[in-house]
């Protein structure tokens, strides 16, 4: 990963989430780091891995288990979901 290049995680893998990596894939600014679903075998996370991507089952858990660091996180879930999205990762990022 280039020094310029931003390292990014996509929380959902549906619609939404794969169009970001698309875009991310295309950009000489983001890497995409991690693809989060919810599980293993959504067709979602099956799509990212062929597109050579990484990806990780087990939601917003995953995405703070993961052990890396993120400069951007776009979460492609379910607007409902977001707030505790939000919280969660608020607390992961404190120093």
């Amino acid at each position: 990963m280039a020094s310029n290049t931003l390292n990014a995680a996509v929380l959902g893998s549906g619609l939404l989430g794969l169009d970001l990596v698309e875009r991310m894939q295309n950009s000489p600014y983001l890497n995409c780091g991690l693809v989060v679903g919810r599980t293993a075998r959504s067709r979602g996370l099956i799509q990212a891995a062929e597109l050579g991507c990484a990806t990780a089952p087990g939601g917003v858990t995953a995405l703070l288990d993961s052990g890396q660091r993120f400069d951007i996180v776009f979460d492609a879930t379910n607007a409902f979901e977001h707030p505790d999205h939000w919280a969660w990762t608020l607390a992961w990022s404190k120093p």
